[in-house]
């Protein structure tokens, strides 16, 4: 089973569609995405069920069955905790990290464009300039290996019990020896939270 995000559309009166754009754009997000935040919210209120249509997280005595359309899988609730730790970090890390970058290029761009005018100071400015963006580069370097330090142990816990999660593209997949189910970010961030709030 693929959940891509391609799967149906809705229309909306052209001023909410723009306003929804800006909003995602303010946050930095996809209008999917931005989406799936009131989705969120709406489960959090309790105006939703904490579910995901077309798969269920259920738990039976010891295990936890993950099921969608074509994909089934049975883990031990110490997996299934990890398997949640994985999701969240997967579904989380890049983008985390590609907003510190772009705001990094921001800040940097900003301040380009503020000292431009004064001619004495320029050299000066480059120097500073090429000082704060290797901070940025080292701070974002920091958190690809802390990122990579947390994922590790979370990879070869899941690879013992014969189950694989990994980022492709703007998504998650979790695959076994026969089967793989590819899920969007937001997706993969409530699979994490059902198995958390179903799993002691």
């Amino acid at each position: 089973m693929t959940t891509d995000r391609a799967v149906n559309s809705i229309q909306l009166p052209t001023p909410r569609y723009q306003q929804l754009k800006t909003l995602a754009e303010k946050r930095q997000k996809s209008i999917a995405d931005t989406v799936g935040d009131f989705i969120n919210e709406a489960i959090a209120k309790g105006e939703l069920p904490d579910e995901t249509p077309g798969l269920s997280v259920e738990v039976k005595s010891r295990v936890v069955n993950i099921n969608a359309a074509d994909f089934q899988v049975t883990v031990p609730h110490a997996t299934a905790k990890k398997l949640a730790e994985t999701l969240k970090a997967l579904s989380s890390g890049p983008s985390g990290m590609t907003a510190l970058t772009k705001a990094a290029t921001e800040m940097a761009e900003s301040h380009r464009k503020a000292f431009e005018p004064l001619r004495l100071v320029a050299e000066q400015f480059q120097k500073r300039n090429e000082q704060s963006l290797a901070g940025f580069r080292s701070i974002s370097e920091q958190i690809r290996k802390r990122h990579e330090e947390v994922m590790e142990p979370l990879r070869v816990a899941l690879e013992k019990s014969g189950i694989a999660a990994y980022r492709k593209g703007n998504g998650v997949v979790l695959e076994t020896d026969k089967q793989k189910l590819t899920l969007p970010e937001g997706i993969a961030a409530d699979v994490a939270r059902q198995i958390d709030k179903k799993v002691d």
